[in-house]
């Protein structure tokens, strides 16, 4: 069985354990979500970059519209993620303290993290 992974929280150490999990035979990397359209994102996501092909997500509802204007194809919210059942896991990469925050989001969904 392949786990279904999303990284969220794509910062100095989100992006290389994406890049990490999408290199697993047992693991794929269904998703990963952050919150801002920084150039970062656009160079792991653009055609030769590590991430290239994996969905992308707004972790903060709030920046979903800012991160779409500024031209960043996003699916939609992490909690909306959560909540479709695409996802088996999620390896939180985020600042201190926000993590503690998320897992109450994870764990009403059934959502290891």
């Amino acid at each position: 069985m392949v786990v279904r992974v999303c990284v969220n929280g794509i910062g100095t150490i989100g992006k290389r354990v994406a890049h990490a999990v999408k290199l697993q035979d047992d693991m794929k990397l269904a998703a990963i979500s952050t919150t801002s359209a920084s150039y970062t994102l656009r160079t792991l996501l653009e055609p030769e970059g590590p991430l290239y092909g994996t969905d992308l997500w707004c972790s903060v509802p709030e920046k979903l519209k800012a991160m779409r204007d500024a031209g960043m194809y996003v699916n939609g919210t992490l909690e909306e993620l959560l909540a479709s059942g695409k996802i088996d896991i999620v390896v939180d990469c985020t600042p201190e303290g926000i993590g503690a925050q998320n897992k109450i989001m994870y764990q009403k969904y059934g959502v290891k993290a």
